[in-house]
Order: C-alpha cells, then structure tokens, then sequence
C-alpha cells in the first residue's frame, strides 16, 4: 500500500467534510424562538469534528471509518456563500427558482479493497459544475422544500507521486429535498430528508467500475462500463444545536444501486450501502452581524 503525504489526507478530509457537511449543516444555532426569519451571523470560523463509516465506493461490500477535524467557513453573503454544500456562487435568487456553483467531492480508496485485488487504488474527486434549486412551494422564511438538479465535471487528483489532475467524466442527478427547522424550533433541533436519482457518463462510471484486461482473473472478467442511471438515495439528517456555538449531529443514507448502467460490474458487490455519520460542530468566531437566514439555505 503507498504511503499517503500529508497533503493527500488533508484533501480527503476536505473532500468527505464536504460530502457529510452537505448533509449535517455547519450553519448556526438557531436560538431564537417563535415564527418569524431566523436571523444568523453573517460569518461564523470553528472545526467540523466527524466521524463517518463510507463504503469504499457504491456498490463495494467494504468500509472504512473515517474521522476528522476539519475547520470550516460559513459565509452568508448575497452572491457568495460558504457552508454546508462547500463554497457556492449565486447567479440568480427569485422567489422560487435559485441557480448556484457547486463543489462536491469523494474521498480517495487505497489499494486494499478485496474487490480490486491487484488494481490501482482510487483517487480521491472533486466535482464542480451548476445546479438549479426550484422552491416549488415558494420560499418559506424557515423550512424549505426543493427539487434540486445539478450537473458536475469530475477531476481525479492524485497526491501519491505528485500533484495530478486528470478529467474524470459527468456526474450529477435530481434531488428532493426538505429542510424543516420550525416543528422543533423551540428545542433546538433541526432535521432534513432527502431522496436523490443520480446519472453519470462513461468516463465517470468507469473510474469505479471498470475491470482491465490487465486485471482480470477468473473470478473478475474484463468489464467496460457504460453510462447512464448510477442510483438511488434516501437520506436524514438531524442537528441539535447545545449552544449557539456548538452542535452536534448526525446522518444516515441508504443507497440502492439496481438496475443502474453498471450493476453487472465485477465489482459491484452489493446493490445497497448504508452511510452513517455524526459530527461535533464547534464555532468559536462568529460576526456580530446578522442576516436572516432566508437568504441562506
């Protein structure tokens, strides 16, 4: 197995920071009570304490647990914001529709999976590209319903032997959100559902799924994937906020992989997978300016 540098496990605890922050917001206490806007700090610094058990790719019959403190940055600026779906643009804010620049990620796999015996391990993603929210409901000041699409190009970076960046194909899909943070508002307590389709192209599909013919044995014939559908998700998430500086949450998803364009891969080993993960926020600087949070979500 290749020794990782420092920098290496610094991006990949950036990149799943970002895959579980997406979902356990870093974004602040909401004291206050009664019915109106809540109103939060237009920036807030502090460390994203997480610990997540991820299976090594979809549809892998592994996992590793990961743990991290990573520091983060909510900014809730007009056009620029920072927080729970990593560093966004905004473009266009209307009473329904909000169009955004969005990062995602995936952590790296080393060379240990059982699976990819004798392959190359996996390189760590960064994705980034467009996404459409469309409030079909209407904004409501506190909780949100939202179909989200949104369509990334993906990049393999390597830190092994190097910095190398290599494109890696399309990824994106079509989410359904809800955002509810009136129902427990006077307890402190938050809590999101999501259910998500996802696609991706070729290129992207074959980063995980595809079997050389370098690499095939008897048990793993040669694979090409194809693009297409890449699944289906369910997810929850919960947050308490203690203080208005330290919260705690946690995460769960289950992702069903049948009858996607490469669900006859060698390497798919199973067609569910179970996320968990739970986090320790802590916010020690905070601006004493604030700004309702309708206009960050």
């Amino acid at each position: 197995m290749p020794i990782r540098p420092p920098l290496f496990r610094l991006v990949a605890a950036l990149g799943l920071a970002i895959v579980v922050g997406a979902q356990v917001t870093a974004a602040g206490s909401d004291a206050q009570s009664g019915s109106g806007p809540i109103m939060e700090p237009l920036w807030e610094l502090g460390l994203f304490n997480f610990v997540a058990d991820l299976p090594h790719y979809p549809g892998s019959d592994e996992s590793r647990v990961y743990a991290f403190p990573t520091p983060f940055l909510t900014y809730r600026g007009k056009y620029l914001r920072a927080g729970r779906e990593g560093v966004r643009g905004i473009f266009y804010q209307g009473p329904r529709i909000e169009t955004s620049i969005s990062l995602s990620g995936n952590p790296p796999v080393d060379e240990d999976n059982e699976a990819r015996a004798g392959m190359p391990g996996l390189d760590a993603i960064g994705e980034l590209g467009p996404s459409i929210k469309w409030y079909f409901l209407g904004r409501d000041p506190v909780d949100r319903v939202y179909l989200q699409a949104a369509a990334r190009a993906a990049a393999a970076i390597d830190f092994a032997s190097g910095l190398q960046v290599r494109y890696q194909g399309v990824a994106g899909g079509l989410k359904a959100v809800y955002y509810n943070r009136s129902s427990l508002r006077d307890q402190r307590i938050k809590f999101q559902f999501g259910l998500g389709l996802s696609a991706a192209d070729r290129v992207y599909n074959g980063c995980f799924y595809d079997v050389a013919p370098a690499y095939a044995t008897a048990t793993r014939p040669a694979y090409h994937a194809a693009g297409g559908y890449s699944g289906a998700s369910l997810s929850f998430s919960i947050q308490y906020d203690m203080t208005p500086r330290v919260s705690f949450g946690f995460y769960s998803r289950w992702d069903n992989l049948s009858g996607t364009a490469f669900a006859d891969s060698p390497l798919v080993k199973q067609e569910n997978n179970f996320v968990v993960g739970a986090v320790l926020i802590l916010r020690p600087l905070r601006s004493a300016t604030l700004v309702s949070s309708d206009t960050f979500d």
